[in-house]
């Protein structure tokens, strides 16, 4: 994609232009979150400040933002929107517009063949209406018991389903999720009693060996400091996206000489490591079993393939 002179560096991400006939492919939406994270740490950089949101005015409006710098950035902005997400708005509005007109077409269809209906009903009722009244009786009663057995099922159900104790238990577990999105976890970093900034530095320093640069917005050890134990590294970031982008690249660390033995994972539950510790014994029980295979963890399920 050609790139306008004095473009900022992060529309270099975005490689495709918006596709009419797959407009919100995976590949797509990963250039254009790429360039957006690129570019607002780039403001986050510059401005000094932590986090995205810390990005206002008042902080913007510092002598090391100068005029060129903050045009730049608004280029990119204004670039981004007026290339890529005008025309996937667009392109959502064609969208409904052919989906709303095949609907009316479809309403009109089914009012057609209501009508046809009726009218054949009206047509046969009056040789028929002495039979069904009395089939109308015994589908009245049938339908009565069937209703009060449904109602009352469902009174229960209902109430057990609200309960106030499992109510509490699904919010719990919703926010525990959305608070541990922004986390990453690292095994095995040799365990100190040095300052936090020390820590925040040679965490720093493991991302770097991914090829990686977030913005840290908390670290600190996990559990109490024993002789025999080294405690994981919890690491809070700007965002999920981030997080994304730290673990897909993850798995190459083990390759990197003096690393070998740390590794980073997801922020879990409890129950979600119970489950992950579960799942890796069935894959070193398959790797054992069955060496004609390569066998690996995908999105929480055990997929093989051929060896090469």
């Amino acid at each position: 994609m050609s790139i306008y002179e004095d473009a900022h560096p992060c529309l270099n991400s975005l490689i495709d232009i918006p596709d009419y006939d797959d407009p919100f492919n995976p590949r797509h939406a990963e250039q254009v979150s790429r360039a957006m994270y690129d570019l607002l740490t780039d403001m986050c950089t510059v401005s000094g400040v932590k986090g995205f949101d810390d990005l206002k005015p008042a902080s913007i409006n510092k002598p090391a933002v100068t005029k060129k710098k903050l045009c730049i950035w608004v280029s990119a902005f204004a670039y981004m929107m007026n290339r890529f997400a005008n025309p996937h708005l667009q392109m959502a509005v064609e969208r409904l517009d052919t989906i709303n007109t095949e609907l009316l077409a479809e309403q009109k269809t089914v009012i057609e063949l209501q009508s046809k209906l009726i009218e054949k009903h009206d047509e046969e009722l009056s040789s028929l209406k002495a039979a069904i009244k009395e089939e109308v009786k015994s589908v009245q009663g049938v339908v009565e018991t069937e209703m009060k057995s449904y109602s009352s099922a469902l009174k229960k159900t209902c109430s057990a389903a609200l309960a106030p104790k499992k109510i509490r238990t699904a919010m719990k577990q919703a926010s525990d999720k959305e608070d541990r999105s922004r986390n990453v976890i690292i095994y095995g970093m040799k365990d100190s009693t040095e300052g936090e900034q020390k820590l925040e530095q040679e965490v720093g320093e493991i991302f770097a060996e991914i090829g990686e640069k977030p913005v840290i917005r908390d670290c600190c050890r996990v559990g109490a400091m024993k002789t025999d134990n080294i405690r994981p590294v919890k690491i809070t970031l700007t965002s999920s996206d981030m997080v994304n982008h730290v673990l897909r690249k993850a798995k190459t660390l083990r390759s990197k000489e003096g690393y070998s033995h740390v590794y980073i994972s997801p922020d879990r539950t409890v129950e979600e490591r119970r489950a992950f510790k579960k799942l890796l014994e069935e894959l070193l029980e398959k790797r054992k079993s069955d060496t004609s295979k390569v066998y690996y963890i995908r999105n929480n399920k055990i997929v093989s393939a051929d060896k090469t």
